[in-house]
């Protein structure tokens, strides 16, 4: 055997090493081009293997972190000094989502690069929502069946009078417990996006079904909706889940309890946004902090486990929520920004 067979040789093993890898991985040739890529990256990336062989890995880069990309390889290449680089941008998937990735490459004296990537996001983002629906279950759901075991003990010996208070009150309680379940379940059902799922969405008819579901189950809310008549997005799969929980949080805070609400979209080049606007109180400054900033405090109802969901399911594609007040004073604005895929 000479030696460019068992340079061959070498090649097909690290190659099988690659591919029973769990951890993705690839390798460029000297061109940049993708040479080698393993199970595990076509996994998190939602393409097929020829999909990425022969091509450039740059073009499955966000394109706004392209440049980053071509100057780590250049100073792989190039810089006598250093044979390993590592670097954190977004992978653009196959569904169009950004995933926030750490890539960690290193050239061989063959020329070729071999390189791994790890999804950052997917374990931090795991931990806090088992985090915070574990703090759900000890404390809220504790408070409440608290309630419901204190008010039956009650019924049992007052009068009727007390009696029909006391079980209105088990009745309210228990039905938030009915209620945190649900969240919970939604969270479970809908906070994972398989690779390979289309993630290029038109948000305007996803909108307008999402508002007539709504009515049936509440058929005097009022909602409107003021769209255009395109609004494409890279959102994902459950944007109606996400888009119903804003429609409900602000029907029921409403005095009335049936609203007034408006859904509005607007797009520009780089983003569509849907703002659902309606007449309330103020949202609690300690809940707009705990969602927007990530902490694991309790929340005093439901309604946070909801806007909980929410942030996670626009998070899943690099989207983004956002509170503020209307114009005017006379309510709140809660946003959904999605980015708008390339045309």
């Amino acid at each position: 055997m000479n030696e460019d067979d068992m340079l061959n040789e070498d090649d097909m093993l690290n190659e099988a090493l690659i591919e029973e890898s769990t951890e993705p991985l690839f390798a460029l040739d000297e061109s940049g081009a993708v040479a080698v890529v393993n199970g595990a990256l076509l996994d998190l990336s939602g393409y097929d293997r020829a999909d990425l062989l022969g091509e450039n890995m740059a073009a499955f880069v966000h394109e706004d972190d392209r440049g980053e990309w071509e100057r780590r390889l250049q100073i792989l290449r190039n810089d006598k000094t250093t044979t390993a680089e590592s670097w954190s941008s977004r992978l653009r998937t196959r569904n169009g989502t950004a995933v926030e990735v750490e890539w960690r490459c290193s050239l061989l004296s063959s020329g070729r690069v071999a390189g791994a990537v790890e999804d950052v996001r997917g374990g931090e983002q795991l931990q806090q929502r088992l985090r915070i629906l574990n703090r759900v279950l000890r404390h809220n759901i504790r408070n409440q069946m608290n309630v419901i075991i204190a008010r039956a003990e009650t019924l049992q010996n007052v009068d009727d009078e007390v009696c029909q208070t006391a079980s209105t009150q088990i009745v309210k309680s228990g039905q938030n417990v009915i209620n945190l379940s649900n969240k919970a379940r939604k969270a479970q059902k809908h906070l994972d996006i398989p690779a390979d799922e289309d993630c290029n969405q038109e948000l305007v008819a996803e909108t307008e079904m999402a508002r007539e579901r709504f009515t049936i189950t509440y058929p005097d809310a009022t909602v409107e909706t003021v769209l255009p008549d395109r609004a494409r997005a890279i959102a994902p799969p459950s944007y109606s889940v996400a888009l119903t929980e804003l429609i409900e949080n602000a029907v029921v805070h409403h005095p009335s309890g049936n609203g007034p609400v408006t859904v509005r979209i607007k797009t520009d080049e780089t983003e569509t946004r849907v703002a659902v606007e309606d007449e309330c109180k103020p949202i609690p400054g300690q809940v707009r902090e705990v969602i927007t900033v990530g902490t694991e405090q309790p929340l005093k109802h439901s309604d946070g486990l909801g806007l909980w969901l929410v942030r996670w399911t626009v998070e899943q594609v690099g989207g983004t929520l956002s509170f503020d007040r209307r114009a005017d004073g006379t309510g709140n604005v809660v946003t959904l920004a999605f980015e708008r895929p390339s045309e």
